[in-house]
């Protein structure tokens, strides 16, 4: 019977193995990435959009997340890029967004020279930034999942009603307020109190 244990120990061996090094491989990965969890509590269809801060690379383009939605983004640990929501877009053949009413980008995709009017959210290695550079269209606030607690969260949040009547951004078809333009060189939610540091892996960002 030792020797049957023994026989099936062994040959159980490699198979422990693999599990063991799959949990360690993912665990490598998990602390490489970061996650942004988006949290929709609007009435609207959002459409996530990243662009590279530093490298001026296309547009990424995620899937819409619906009213009272949300989804799962996530991106390397060492990366530098800005996070915003674009509305009302269309896809043309290829799938990339066209035409939005707010977070709008050329049809090549936006690069880091290009000014979508939306409400930004910059990360770059570990720091985390609410800001409206070129305008707003939601009010975001993003908070970290962290025991410490030394984190605090950031936020942007102004409502699209003070918005100047020389700056705003109406729907075509409806003609509803979408977005808020920034005056030239004074962008929205800026100042230290608007960015922390990133202490998780997880980040949770509430649009509303």
């Amino acid at each position: 019977m030792r020797g049957l244990r023994r026989s099936a120990m062994t040959a159980m061996m490699p198979l422990l193995l693999l599990v063991v090094l799959v949990l360690f491989y993912e665990a490598l990965s998990l602390a490489d990435n970061v996650t942004f969890v988006v949290v929709n509590t609007t009435n609207y269809t959002i459409f996530p959009r990243v662009v590279g801060a530093g490298s001026g690379g296309p547009t990424m383009d995620f899937a819409a997340v619906p009213p009272k939605g949300s989804v799962r983004l996530s991106f390397k640990r060492d990366s530098h890029f800005c996070l915003f929501f674009a509305t009302d877009c269309s896809q043309d053949e290829s799938g990339r967004l066209i035409e939005c009413s707010s977070g709008n980008c050329p049809n090549e995709g936006c690069t880091s020279v290009d000014n979508p009017v939306a409400t930004m959210i910059y990360y770059d290695n570990g720091t985390v930034t609410a800001s409206g550079p070129f305008g707003y269209n939601f009010a975001v606030r993003a908070e970290f999942l962290s025991a410490d607690g030394k984190c605090p969260p950031v936020s942007c949040d102004i409502p699209l009603s003070k918005c100047p009547k020389g700056l705003r951004m109406l729907e075509e078809s409806s003609g509803s307020l979408v977005a808020c333009k920034a005056p030239d060189k004074v962008p929205y939610c800026q100042g230290g109190a608007a960015t922390s540091c990133f202490d998780g892996a997880i980040l949770t960002i509430t649009v509303s």
